[in-house]
Formats: C-alpha cells, structure tokens, sequence
C-alpha cells in the first residue's frame, strides 16, 4: 500500500513537472545581431470591425535590449495611442518596457525591450502577456488581441 502511494505521488510529480518545463512555442527570435526585431501584425476587415492573426509569441534572447517594433501588413487600421500594452503591471515591477508610442501614422508600434531580469542558467523565459489595440484610418472602432512576448533575461540583472 504504501510502495502504491509513493508510486503514485512520483507520478504525479513527473507530471506536473512536465508542464512545469513546456517548449515554449517561439514565431520569432530577437537576437543580438539587430537592434530592432519586426513583429509583423496582420489585420483583416470583419463585418464592422476586423480579426487581428496572432503573430505568435516572440522571444527576446539572453543579454539583448531591442525596440520591438509592430508593423501593420495593410493601410486600412492603425495603431491606437496605447496600441501595445501590457497588460499586467504586477508582472513587470522593475518597468521592462518602455513605450515609444505609434510611429508612420499609426502603422507601426515601437516599444523598447530592456529585458533586465535576473536569470540563473536553466530559468525558461519570462513570459509578458500584451494587447494589441487597432482602429480604422477614420477612428471608427477596431479591435484587439492578447499575443506573448518572452525574455530569457539576464545573466546578472544588470543588462
């Protein structure tokens, strides 16, 4: 009875161990050979609104600070003034994003990456959750969409 329990509780332990350590689904890496990384933003009229396509998580590499820079595919939307914003404050209490606002009248979003939290090897990315906001050219109502953005951090904090 109690080889059974011990058994089981290893089991359950593998298990949520595994999802513990998921593969990170990565559209995009930001490495250091660039200072900017192009997330490109796909946005298809719908009825009175539109559908933005997730453009997938993108990951920022280890020791890299880029500007992040959202580029809408078409003319007929635009950025609102907080067209990317990360939606949880809690999440990122040393202030990793620095907001540059929309640029090109509102076809592009640039956001600069400080990507300073401390990591020890082995740490997976930290993931940043965001919206992404979007109106017609006349200002008419959009719409929105809620992709990731992942850090790997630091080795020291003080990137």
């Amino acid at each position: 009875m109690k080889k059974t329990s011990v058994l089981g509780a290893m089991a359950g332990m593998a298990l949520a161990g595994c999802t513990m350590f998921q593969t990170l689904a990565v559209a995009r890496d930001c490495d250091r050979t660039k200072s900017d990384c192009p997330i490109p933003v796909t946005v298809t009229p719908s009825g009175d609104g539109c559908t933005i396509a997730d453009p997938g998580t993108t990951l920022v590499k280890k020791n890299h600070k880029p500007e992040l820079v959202w580029s809408l595919t078409g003319t007929q939307f635009k950025f609102v003034q907080k067209g990317i914003e990360f939606t949880s404050k809690s999440d990122d209490p040393t202030g990793v994003f620095d907001d540059k606002g929309p640029k090109h009248g509102g076809q592009e979003y640039r956001v600069k990456d400080k990507n300073n939290h401390k990591t020890k090897p082995g740490d997976p990315p930290k993931r940043y959750s965001y919206k992404i906001t979007v109106v017609k050219q006349d200002g008419s109502p959009g719409c929105f969409l809620d992709p990731i953005v992942a850090n790997e951090g630091c080795d020291d904090g003080t990137c």
